[in-house]
């Protein structure tokens, strides 16, 4: 993807976290599988890189944040991906499509406008607000948001919440992607609860997980840009496309290589 061949990023990482922004920006495209009795499915993925320090997480997690948004503000898009829903006194408050830190309020109201992608060098305060962590600091909404997490994936149903000042209705069907980066400490101690079945019932496995291998760092002013072909598109390029594209149903079909029996 015309990335620099000295770049200090894993290339399998770099796929990996694609895949993941183009499940955001499916504008709710779903997939028909045979194994599922022909109900359809989002496209929409939750994904978390872990590595330690240095180890190239937040080098391969910015191109694609600043393709992305610069694709959001170049090109006039579906109004779900950014909105200016509040106005005051010719004042907007934009609700980004592009949300790197948040508290599940926060997520609420912004799934009210269009699906989201939740992205993030250090995710986890945006995972602990969630509840993936567990309920570590006795926060009475726990369960609640934990149900909003599976319903992020799975596409929201009859979801409201209520302040003392303001009640938010969420669509059918708002869905949203992760992609964040960790060190993974916290994510090692709840996924051993998880293996051993004390765990976020229904959280954890519609994770993906990426280890990222520690690589031998690259000094930033070592002058190098590297080989770009103008035969390779840019990520900027793929997004706008994918973005154009609308919505998309997949269809899988089984076929020879298929061991399992259908269902």
């Amino acid at each position: 993807m015309s990335w620099s061949t000295d770049s200090n990023v894993d290339r399998g990482l770099n796929l990996y976290i694609l895949l993941h922004y183009l499940s955001a920006i499916n504008n709710n495209s779903c997939y028909y599988h045979y194994v599922n009795n022909g109900n359809p499915d989002g496209t929409n993925m939750f994904g978390h890189i872990i590595g330690t320090s240095g180890s190239g997480k937040s080098s391969a997690l910015a191109p694609h944040m600043d393709a992305l948004g610069r694709t959001l503000a170049q090109i006039v898009i579906n109004e779900e991906y950014i909105q200016s829903p509040n106005k005051n006194d010719d004042i907007s408050f934009q609700q980004p499509f592009i949300i790197s830190n948040a508290t599940a309020l926060h997520l609420y109201r912004s799934l009210i406008y269009g699906n989201r992608l939740l992205c993030s060098t250090e995710c986890d305060t945006l995972l602990s607000n969630l509840g993936v962590y567990g309920n570590q600091y006795n926060d009475p909404r726990f369960a609640e948001n934990v149900n909003m997490l599976i319903q992020m994936f799975d596409g929201t149903k009859h979801q409201n919440r209520s302040t003392l000042s303001t009640s938010y209705n969420i669509p059918e069907g708002r869905r949203a992607s992760i992609i964040g980066a960790s060190v993974g400490d916290p994510y090692a101690r709840v996924s051993q609860l998880h293996y051993e079945s004390n765990g976020v019932s229904g959280a954890h496995n519609r994770f993906t997980h990426y280890p990222c291998p520690i690589t031998k760092a690259i000094k930033t002013n070592s002058g190098s840009t590297g080989v770009i072909s103008n035969m390779v598109p840019t990520l900027q390029h793929i997004y706008t496309v994918s973005m154009l594209l609308g919505k998309v149903e997949y269809v899988a079909r089984q076929n020879v290589y298929d061991k399992g029996e259908r269902k």
